[in-house]
């Protein structure tokens, strides 16, 4: 028996090894029910739909997700669901059948903004409503959970806008958690609580200060463990054939030299304003050249659309792709058609001159829902904000990386903004952006720098990022993939490897990752090492239970 044991140990080992040293880049699938009860999709006058962010944020930390509006409610609705999020834009939530289901309801309850005083009317909860106020203008937030902390302890934020915010009193005090306070100059109120299996949080929008702390509260509403520290990413922005190519080397010399990776935003052609001409890449080998350099500087190729316009007279760099600017509204087109159109062509450009984008960024951001579902499906990755909208242009910037939700596979965000040298406070915009979104827990912020611009301002943001020892991201050290037709391109701890080409591009170009290589053989030699071990051992107590026999 004990042979046994050590023989089935051995077998087990060598299978347990060979699986650790297999990379696996699938996402842990989140089984926890999802449900978003909302009364509107925006607030009035306002175009950006919160619903749809909140949605991608939900989807993040779990797999299904639902929406519905009160007025669809049906009695019951919720008992197969395991948190529940109520969104109050205009508080219009007093639908009997779902309060009463709510007070019964024995998951996690978050409750986001109006309308709660319908559900606060019973004894259940140590909390009451108080009023509606709207001349908050402090808001005091900590990320660290070692103990329960006042506003004193806080780190103060100031915000600019005037809007609602729902304040209420608490009861008994040892029975609350109030993880954000927010106060109107003298008076002090709770922005987010705990009571039992009520979440609250005063207030929201998609795109600010309120935002991001919504944002971090989601890993303790959903039980997740983050890293504290944070990754930061630098593009450069608009990268086309007529950009000089001396600037774009000496970004890659200087960022190289600081040891900064970066991502290029490339536009593999540009388009004649007058003619109507496109110019591809190809055209220019001095640019592919000037590309090839700043990869070599640590640089990675991310798609930025294929022409980065759509309308005669407008500057490739300057216009939309694939949104209707002039109109504010969406492409009367086959949004789904057009972008295939448009990646496989710039695809096409960029593999016929060995150059491999790990991503992409729809120019301006602006892209319809269909139209993210069309890249999704070549693409793992997206750098950038997300358009909520898809009746008018409008972005959300969001704090952390989002994966397997409804519109990407993966969204590595920009929120920081860009270096605008007509704006005298834009490092200012920058640094308060930076204090705002590294305030969450496993942040990714990212900003971008348009390479016709002084190399100097580049140097004033670089000297206040590494001020604050943030890690800088390397897209590709991740994993990373592009898919379309025959081309597959992927990327893993540093290197590149492309499928699907001719080989003349091929195998001039392909990286192999040895890493990897090194790896199998590894896992070969133990293997066998083990399985011979193995047959040694028992052939050996064969012998010893012969000689005992006889």
């Amino acid at each position: 028996m004990m042979y046994k044991k050590i023989g089935f140990f051995l077998i087990a080992f060598s299978i347990i090894f060979v699986n650790f040293n297999y990379k696996v880049y699938g996402e842990k699938i989140k089984t926890a029910k999802v449900l978003m009860v909302y009364d509107r999709e925006n607030v009035f006058g306002y175009q950006d739909n919160i619903v749809n962010c909140i949605e991608e944020l939900l989807y993040n930390f779990s797999s299904k997700v639902d929406k519905l509006d009160i007025e669809e409610y049906n009695k019951g609705y919720i008992n197969k669901y395991d948190y529940i999020f109520v969104l109050g834009i205009e508080g219009k939530l007093n639908k009997s059948d779902f309060i009463q289901d709510l007070f019964n309801f024995k998951g996690k309850i978050c409750w986001i903004g109006k309308g709660i005083n319908y559900f606060l009317n019973d004894k259940k909860y140590e909390v009451s409503y108080f009023r509606e106020k709207t001349d908050i203008t402090e808001l005091y937030y900590t990320n660290k959970r070692d103990k329960k902390y006042s506003y004193s302890e806080m780190k103060k934020f100031f915000i600019g806008d005037k809007w609602n915010f729902t304040t209420l009193n608490i009861k008994q005090s040892e029975k609350v958690e109030v993880f954000s306070y927010m106060s109107d100059g003298t008076n002090y109120y709770p922005f987010a609580l705990k009571n039992k299996n009520l979440w609250y949080i005063s207030s929201i929008d998609d795109n600010s200060l309120l935002f991001y702390v919504f944002c971090d509260l989601l890993n303790d509403i959903f039980d997740t463990k983050i890293e504290d520290k944070g990754n930061v990413f630098i593009r450069i922005e608009d990268v086309h054939p007529f950009r000089d190519t001396n600037k774009l080397k000496a970004i890659a010399d200087y960022l190289y030299k600081e040891n900064i990776p970066f991502i290029i935003a490339l536009i593999p052609a540009y388009v004649n304003k007058e003619t109507g001409y496109i110019n591809n890449m190809s055209q220019n080998k001095e640019f592919i050249n000037a590309i090839k350099y700043m990869e070599n500087k640590g640089g990675t190729v991310i798609l930025h659309g294929y022409i980065h316009q759509n309308r005669k007279g407008t500057v490739s760099g300057e216009g939309f792709e694939f949104w209707d600017g002039y109109n504010d509204a969406p492409l009367n087109v086959n949004i789904e058609k057009l972008v295939y159109d448009k990646v496989e062509k710039g695809l096409t450009e960029c593999v016929k001159n060995k150059i491999y984008p790990l991503g992409f960024e729809a120019p301006h951001y602006a892209i319809d829902e269909k139209g993210y579902k069309e890249l999704k499906k070549y693409f793992s990755t997206y750098v950038g904000q997300y358009q909520s909208s898809n009746k008018k242009f409008t972005t959300t910037a969001f704090p952390y990386v989002l994966r397997n939700t409804k519109s990407f596979n993966k969204l590595i965000p920009e929120n920081l903004g860009y270096i605008d040298i007509d704006d005298p406070l834009t490092m200012n915009r920058i640094k308060e952006n930076f204090e705002q979104v590294s305030m969450v827990r496993g942040y990714t912020a990212g900003l971008f720098f348009h390479p016709y611009l002084d190399i100097k301002y580049l140097k004033r943001a670089v000297n206040y990022l590494k001020q604050n020892e943030v890690r800088f991201l390397d897209l590709k050290q991740e994993h990373n993939w592009v898919m379309l037709g025959n081309i597959k391109i992927y990327s893993d701890n540093g290197n590149i490897t492309v499928e699907g080409i001719s080989n003349k591009n091929k195998d001039s170009v392909k990286k192999i990752n040895y890493i990897s290589k090194i790896n199998i053989m590894v896992i070969i030699i133990v293997s066998i090492f083990c399985i011979t071990f193995l047959i040694i051992f028992i052939k050996l107590k064969r012998i010893d239970k012969n000689k005992f026999l006889r």
